[in-house]
């Protein structure tokens, strides 16, 4: 399948999230252009609303047969803020691992997101956590 050109979709908050932001849906607008290697890349906008990330993203990846993966990445680090109400910008940047789908049957990329946040923990050792959750685009 083609999957070069416009998209439009969603992307939901899930494991490691607390509500309200758990469960919630972020439409997105999604344009890609692809190689004869099977090379992806493109840009992710955001629809505003609470949840969105008020920054355009690029996007990286590749396509091998029915499967998708691709990095989206973020030129400043988008965090939730203290009280839930919303996302703040601070410096640095962000990477979130996208895998997936091309499901041509249905004319649709799915799949799952992954964000690996890496921290020094109250003892002092290196740690881990993940923030996880689902995504979907389909042609508009």
């Amino acid at each position: 399948m083609d999957v070069k050109g416009k998209w439009t979709g969603y992307y939901q908050y899930g494991v490691g999230y607390n509500l309200p932001f758990f469960a919630e849906r972020v439409k997105i607008d999604v344009t890609l252009v692809t190689d004869s290697l099977g090379n992806i890349q493109g840009t992710m906008t955001e629809r505003h609303d609470s949840y969105a990330v008020p920054l355009e993203s690029s996007i990286k990846g590749f396509i091998d047969f029915e499967l998708i993966s691709f990095i989206k990445s973020y030129d400043a680090s988008p965090e939730i803020k203290e009280d839930y109400s919303g996302i703040e910008i601070g410096k640095g940047s962000l990477n979130v691992d996208y895998s997936g789908l091309v499901d041509q049957k249905n004319g649709a990329l799915y799949g799952e997101w992954v964000i690996e946040e890496k921290f020094v923990n109250n003892d002092g050792q290196n740690d881990i956590e993940f923030f996880t959750g689902i995504w979907m685009l389909k042609r508009p």
